[in-house]
């Protein structure tokens, strides 16, 4: 840029015209620019080092795959009474680890869109949960500010919304 004042460092430097403030908003536009190539690079170097982390990632766990393949060929040659039974698991146990095998079990998949309704039906309302929420784009539409407390449209005080000052926000568009 061709306009650069000079700011001594005891001045106070202050923008007091139209050029000081092209040439302040000229450099905003710079430094944006500048890290916006920055972030660029930052972010195509996260892209490869994100696929040499999956690279990594299969490679071990191929490699574990194989090992714990053939742990349970093992396991599965062992007679069962070297085996520690319990009602869920049959478990071996090593030096450095445990080869544990769980046990088939029947388990709950719960289909929410019938199961709720076949509840409500069936006076089972108990076993539903709840979750109450505000809808606040609803309530801001009958409501409003009144000296720091919001009040309905009946100017009855709502309860639990505290007025908090939202500060100006000053912003430059380039």
């Amino acid at each position: 840029m061709e306009y650069n004042p000079v700011i001594a460092e005891e001045d106070v430097f202050s923008i007091t015209d139209d050029k000081t403030a092209e040439w302040a908003i000229k450099i905003i536009a710079q430094h944006n620019a500048e890290k916006a190539r920055l972030t660029e690079l930052v972010n195509d170097e996260k892209a490869k080092l994100a696929i040499k982390e999956e690279s990594i990632k299969k490679h071990y766990e191929n490699e574990t795959n194989y090992l714990k393949a053939k742990l349970a060929e093992y396991f599965n040659a062992l007679k069962p009474e070297a085996l520690h039974t319990t009602d869920t698991m049959l478990k071996y146990k090593l030096l450095s680890g445990e080869l544990v095998y769980k046990l088939p079990k029947e388990v709950k998949e719960y289909d929410d869109d019938i199961v709720i309704p076949f509840l409500e039906k069936n006076g089972m309302a108990d076993y539903i949960k709840t979750v109450a929420s505000v809808k606040k784009a609803e309530l801001n539409k009958i409501t409003k500010i009144v000296n720091g407390v919001v009040i309905d449209e009946n100017g009855t005080v709502i309860e639990g919304i505290t007025v908090v000052e939202k500060p100006g926000e000053f912003e430059v568009k380039i």
